[in-house]
C-alpha cells in the first residue's frame, strides 16, 4: 500500500473526545503499512486493517484499533532529516526536510495534579544519566550503550538502608505508578526521592548499612512482609558499550595520545570522562515520559483539570465536534469525575498506602482504603456512585498530596502529558520556513532517485565517473 493511503503513523499522538465529553490523548503504536492479509490471525491481538490505526491510550495504556476517521492529530512525530510536505487535501505538494524540530509540552508534577504549561524540551532533562541505545563518547571513540549497571540506595521510613543493583529494583511496584508492566507509558527510571513498595526478602541479598531492630526481626521472622522505601541515592557502576568508530585525530595529535579502542565495559574513572552524544534528544520526547525540571520565574502553572479544558478548547478550535449539544451538561461533570477517576483517585490510593503501609498484615485500614477499594468495583448504584466520589473528593482536600507549592528554582520530577512540535523546513524551491506546527506536515518515507533538496551534492549523469566534476543543488522546480 503506498505512503499516502495513511493518515497517522508511528509514534504520533492523536486524541479524541470520548462519549462523556472528555479529552483523551493516545500514541500510535502501529498502522496498516506492514499489515498483511496473508499473515495468521492472533487471537489475541485484533489485526490492523486499511483505514485503520493501533492506539495506546494515555494514561493506561490500553491498546485499542480504531479507525483514522475517529482520532484528530494533535502532534507528528518527526526528526531533523525527515522528509515532508504540506499536508493539503488532493494536492500533491513540494517536499522539504526538516531542519529543527521544537518541542513544547504540557507536564504533570509527579504525586500532585498540578501541570506546568509550554515547556521546552530542552530545558527537561533525562532522571538518569546513561541510557541504554545512546550514542556516547570517549577519549576519542564513539560506541553504543548497550548495558547501564548501578546501585539504588533504599531508605526505610525507620532509618534503615540498603544497597541494591538496579535489577533488584526493578521487582518493586513504583508507589506513584500502578500501570500493568507491558503498558506502553510504563517507564524503569529511578531517581532520587522515587517512592518504592515491596517485600523485604526481595532486598535481602542487598548490603545493609544500617538496620534497626524491628526490620532485622522482620527480615528474619516475616520476610514476606512489604515496605515503603525511598530511593536516596543512585550510584552508575558500569556501562557496556559496543565500540563503532574513532574520531577525527589532528595531526598535531601524538602518537601517546591516540589511545587503543576503549574495553567492552566501562567503568571507576573512565565513567566521569563519558559524553552523551545525545544531541536529538529533545526532539524525542513523548507523552508518559518523565524527567527532571527546574521551575522558572515566568512559567504557568495550573491545575489538572483546568488544563484539560484548556487543551480541549485548543484542539477543538474549529473542528467539528457533534456530540458537544448534546452532552455540554454531561461533558462539565464528567470533567470532574475523570480526574477523581485518574490522577485524584490514584493520588488518595497513595495516601491510603502511605497512612498504612502494612494493611495486609493489620487489620486497622482508615477510610480512604476503603473509599478506594469500593471505588475499583464500579457499583452499579447511581447514587451509590455519587456519594462515593463525594466520599473520595472530601479525603483528597486533606490529603498531603493535593498540592505541592512549587517555586522559582525548584526540582520537580514530571511526567509529559501532551506535546506540541514546530518545525523548520527547507524546501524544494530553496524558501525556508519557520515554525511550522508539525500537524501540518506529512512525512514522506518513501523517496527515488529522483528526488532532491537544497544542499544536495550531485554530478552529472552520463557514462564515466568524473568525481571533479560535482554541483551543489540550490532549488528545485
Amino acid at each position: 500500500m503506498a505512503n499516502h493511503d495513511f493518515k497517522y503513523f508511528y509514534e504520533d499522538e492523536v486524541f479524541r473526545i470520548t462519549k462523556k465529553g472528555a479529552l483523551q490523548f493516545g500514541m500510535v503504536i502501529e498502522n496498516a503499512e506492514f499489515a498483511s492479509s496473508d499473515e495468521s490471525s492472533d487471537e489475541e491481538e485484533q489485526p490492523v486493517k486499511a483505514g485503520q490505526i493501533r492506539v495506546a491510550w494515555y494514561p493506561q495504556g490500553s491498546e485499542e484499533v480504531v479507525p483514522e476517521r475517529k482520532v484528530h492529530l494533535a502532534d507528528r512525530s518527526l526528526m531533523p532529516g525527515d522528509v515532508v510536505r504540506r499536508l493539503v487535501q488532493g494536492k500533491n505538494t513540494q517536499r522539504g526536510y526538516c531542519r529543527d524540530v521544537k518541542v513544547y509540552s504540557s507536564v504533570q508534577v509527579i504525586g500532585t495534579n498540578q501541570v506546568i504549561f509550554g515547556v521546552q524540551s530542552e530545558d527537561l532533562t533525562p532522571l538518569e544519566a546513561f541510557k541504554s541505545d545512546i550514542l556516547i563518547g570517549l577519549d576519542g571513540w564513539v560506541g553504543m550503550v548497550r548495558s547501564v549497571k548501578s546501585n539504588l540506595t533504599l531508605r526505610f521510613t525507620d532509618g534503615s538502608k540498603v544497597i541494591v543493583d538496579d535489577e533488584v529494583a526493578e521487582d518493586l511496584d513504583d508507589i506513584r505508578d500502578k500501570r500493568d508492566p507491558e503498558c506502553e507509558f510504563k517507564r524503569y527510571d529511578f531517581y532520587p526521592g522515587q517512592i518504592l513498595f515491596g517485600p523485604v526478602k526481595s532486598l535481602e541479598g542487598g548490603q545493609w548499612i544500617e538496620c534497626s531492630p524491628d526490620i532485622q526481626s522482620t527480615r528474619k521472622h516475616k520476610p514476606h512482609k512489604a515496605f515503603k522505601v525511598t530511593v536516596e541515592e543512585i550510584d552508575f557502576i558500569s556501562l557496556g558499550v559496543s565500540w563503532i568508530c574513532r574520531a577525527y585525530f589532528s595531526s598535531t595529535t601524538s602518537t601517546e595520545e591516540t589511545k587503543a579502542q576503549p574495553k567492552f565495559k566501562v567503568e571507576g574513572e573512565s565513567l566521569a570522562r563519558v559524553k552523551m552524544l545525545n544531541v536529538f534528544e529533545p526532539c524525542t520526547l513523548q507523552i508518559g515520559d518523565r524527567n527532571f525540571y527546574t521551575m522558572k520565574e515566568n512559567d504557568i502553572v495550573m491545575m489538572k483539570s483546568e488544563w484539560k479544558k484548556l487543551q480541549k478548547d485548543q484542539l477543538m478550535k474549529g473542528k467539528k465536534d457533534k456530540p458537544a449539544k448534546k452532552v455540554a451538561k454531561l461533558a462539565e461533570v464528567e470533567h470532574i469525575d475523570d480526574d477523581d477517576n485518574s490522577s485524584e483517585f490514584e493520588d488518595c490510593e497513595a495516601d491510603s498506602d502511605a497512612a498504612s503501609v502494612s494493611s495486609h498484615d493489620s487489620s486497622s485500614q482508615n477510610i480512604e482504603g476503603k473509599s478506594g477499594k469500593k471505588k475499583v468495583k464500579h457499583q452499579p448504584g447511581l447514587m451509590t456512585k455519587v456519594l462515593k466520589k463525594k466520599k473520595l473528593k472530601k479525603t483528597k482536600k486533606t490529603g498531603p498530596l493535593t498540592m505541592m507549592v512549587v517555586k522559582p528554582g525548584d526540582k520537580v520530577v514530571t511526567e509529559t502529558l501532551s506535546t506540541r512540535s514546530e518545525v523548520d523546513v527547507v524546501w524544494q524551491d530553496g524558501s525556508v520556513e519557520k515554525a511550522i506546527p508539525s500537524a501540518e506536515l506529512y512525512p514522506i518515507h518513501h523517496l527515488d532517485d529522483h528526488e532532491f533538496f537544497p544542499g544536495d551534492f550531485v554530478t552529472e549523469a552520463k557514462e564515466g565517473f568524473q568525481p571533479h566534476s560535482y554541483g551543489v543543488v540550490q532549488d528545485v522546480d
